[in-house]
This record gives structure tokens, sequence and C-alpha cells, in this order.
């Protein structure tokens, strides 16, 4: 451990001379990158329902001004403040590992969501050459604190036990993120999206691939102009291009092959956006399986397949095995579109569900915040 995360370890455990506060909730999202996931969606629905708790959202100092709603109160990551809430807090919540600095104290209860349940990327343990000392020093160091880890799937739960080597409470209940997918007016969605954005075309393109660590064979090199172009003349209707990139693309690797879109970098409401779109176009990354969901047609763009997959940290699908149209160039993805094939690009998705032992009751949120109210109610 560096020498600067002893000095944070040693005084958050100084601080354990603070009372633990009885309902007060820590969320911490992707290093502090914005209200979103799923921790958003768990403290909606206790929004939703009560205003007996004290919420705090980690930020960190870039994305400090998120927007974030009445009843949430920001904590920027650093401050004197942030290890103070992080010591007495009754409840954490997260969605990634926690910096190896972290200690729990008895009487605080961890829930960790993680931000993919069904996906392409090998994870934690079973990629394990690709990860680096002090991430690796983080995964111990969170396993000992998790409390409960949620899944959306019987994949997820067998990967929760073999790829984390985690031994304790799994409550399989699905994604609380895709609790808005499974049970929201995805049209309603949609147009509040577009209003938003100022979007007048009929149709949405949303383009969301993930980072890479080799960028040598150009994996965001898709024509996105002409697959607009073909998708026009193919539906007879308009299309707008959005594109998110992965937190962890740096500015040096964001640059997209297409003349006109609108970023969603910094739009903090990704389920959203898939649901509003109409198309999604992304690699290696699960929110293919969060549209799949949305039944949205999802096609997969691969490049650079043998290299990811020689280089990062492989993948648990072949793609011959996923119910997703997939294409190593944009020729092979153009032409099929102009041949009219979008109306059986989903044909295989609830079998695969089906497989896979996906939950749909779309209650994740609810019985999360259920439990979270039970460890408030207990006694220190």
């Amino acid at each position: 451990m560096r020498y600067k995360d002893k000095l944070k370890r040693t005084y958050l455990k100084f601080l354990r001379v603070l009372p633990i506060q009885k309902r007060t909730i820590f969320c911490h999202n992707f290093f502090g990158r914005g209200y979103d996931e799923n921790p958003r969606a768990i403290v909606e629905e206790l929004l939703s329902s009560s205003n007996k708790y004290k919420i705090y959202w980690a930020l960190n100092r870039r994305n400090a001004s998120a927007h974030l709603p009445d009843g949430v109160e920001p904590v920027i990551i650093g401050s004197l403040k942030f290890y103070r809430i992080v010591a007495t807090s009754k409840i954490w919540v997260g969605n990634i590992r926690l910096p190896e600095y972290f200690v729990k104290r008895r009487g605080q209860y961890y829930i960790q969501t993680w931000h993919g349940d069904l996906g392409f990327k090998k994870i934690e343990y079973d990629a394990l050459d690709k990860l680096d000392e002090p991430y690796k020093r983080s995964m111990v160091n969170d396993n000992k604190m998790i409390d409960l880890m949620t899944s959306g799937s019987n994949f997820f739960t067998h990967i929760c036990r073999s790829a984390f080597k985690y031994d304790g409470d799994v409550l399989q209940c699905g994604m609380p993120k895709n609790d808005s997918i499974l049970r929201q007016d995805h049209s309603a969605q949609k147009e509040i999206l577009k209003k938003a954005l100022r979007i007048k075309e009929d149709n949405i393109l949303l383009y969301m691939p993930t980072f890479r660590v080799d960028y040598s064979h150009a994996p965001y090199s898709i024509n996105l102009d002409g697959v607009k172009e073909a998708l026009k003349k193919s539906t007879h209707s308009t299309w707008k291009i959005l594109c998110k990139m992965h937190p962890n693309v740096g500015e040096e690797n964001k640059k997209i092959n297409c003349s006109d879109y609108i970023s969603l970098d910094d739009y903090n409401n990704t389920q959203q956006a898939i649901v509003a779109c109409d198309i999604l176009i992304t690699d290696y990354s699960s929110v293919a399986f969060d549209a799949l969901l949305a039944n949205r047609v999802v096609f997969s763009y691969i490049n650079d397949e043998e290299l990811y997959t020689k280089n990062e940290r492989g993948l648990y699908f072949k793609f011959t095995e996923l119910p997703f149209p997939h294409f190593k160039d944009s020729e092979s993805l153009i032409a099929y579109i102009k041949r009219g094939n979008l109306a059986k690009a989903t044909a295989k998705y609830d079998s695969f569900i089906k497989e896979q032992g996906v939950d749909l009751t779309g209650t994740a949120s609810k019985k999360i915040a259920a439990i979270i109210e039970k460890q408030c109610s207990k006694a220190h």
C-alpha cells in the first residue's frame, strides 16, 4: 500500500471514535464519476418511499458540480468530510471495488452491487494475470468488507463465487439499474431524452464501446456515417447518433468516425439512453445485455477481437454463443442493414435470457431498500 493510502487508512481508523450514524448511507459510483448506475437506482427507490435517510454521494473534483436530487448531499472524495462520512455511515453502497485504504468498522453494512451482471469480459480472479498489484490488494480488502453482493442472473451468481471468490451472502434479485428498463414506459423515456438533447430525428443509434489497453487496431473506427445512411434508406426514417465512451477511455483515444453526433459522456443516465435508443452498437461492454432486456437491436462491432482476447482479459462467451449479430468491419454491418435484417436481429433474445437465468421482475431496488431499512433499524 502506498504511503498516502496508509495515512488515509490510519485516519479512517482514528475516526472510529465517532459514532455510526444510524440512518446514514454512503454511495460510491465509479470513483465519483457522477450520479448514475446501481447506486442511483437504489437511492431513488429510498427517496420515493421515505425521507428518513441521510444520503451522501461521493463525487470526484471533476464531477463536483454534478446534479443530485433533493435529499442527496455531495461529498468530495479526499475531503475531510469524505473520510468522516465513510467512517460513520451505517450503510455503504458501491458498484466497483472500493479503494484499498477503506476500512469498515463493526456495525457498518456494505452492499456491493457491481456494475455488470451478464458480461463479456473476464473479471477479478478469472483475469488475475491482467490486473495490477494495487487492484489485487483492493480485491482482497473489498472481499473482507462485503456483507451482501447483488446478482441479476444465475450467470453472475456463479461469477460471485468463482471470479470474486466471495463466499458471503448473495441476493439474486436483478440489477437495480435495470428496474427502469423492465418497468418504465420506453416511449416516454425516449421523448424525455429527445427533448433534453433537442433531437428532432425519428430514431436513435447509440454507440457505447468499452475501453482498451491496446488501441493499435483503431477499435472505434466503425463508419457511423455509413451505418446511419444505410439505416435511413432501409427504414425510410431519420436517425440521430449518440456516443457514450467508457470513463476509462482517455481523450487521446476518443476519436469517433462520425461527422455529426451528440456526446453523452457527461449525461448521467445511461439506462435511460439505452431505453431511448432504437439500436445499440457496442463491442465487449455489458451494456449489450442491458439493451437486450429493453429488447433493443444490438450490434457488436469487434474489429480487434483477436487482439482484445490476447491482450485484455479474455471473454466468458464466444460471439457465436451470443444473441447479437457481430461484425469485424463496417462494410459487413452496412450490408446486413441493407439486406433488411433488422427485424430478425432480436430473435434469439428470449432463449438466451432463459439460458442465463436472468431475473426479469424489475424489483431489485425495492428488495435492496428493504434490506437497508432492516439494517438501519438494528441496534448497534
